[in-house]
């Protein structure tokens, strides 16, 4: 986490976007994407106590709409604005 928070420090253009999955044995909907929000929020405030700036980090929920890899995640794509 280090790593990225300096990284984004660095460089004011970049940002974040944190895209998290969560399955639910019971196959809720409803239930996946709560779970998937609540990992993505944790990991944003995670950002935030490292000095990320809330308008830099989007939050996509996607509950399970996994397609590949483990179904619970959160994913971290870093793109620039410039």
């Amino acid at each position: 986490m280090k790593e990225l928070t300096d990284r984004l420090a660095k460089d004011s253009s970049l940002r974040v976007q944190l895209m998290s999955y969560a399955s639910d044995a019971e196959k809720n909907v409803s239930r996946s994407r709560r779970l998937s929000l609540e990992r993505a929020v944790a990991v944003r405030k995670l950002l935030m106590d490292n000095g990320v700036d809330s308008t830099r980090i989007e939050v996509r929920a996607l509950g399970d709409q996994n397609a590949g890899g483990a179904p619970d995640r959160v994913d971290i794509v870093i793109s620039s604005r410039r």
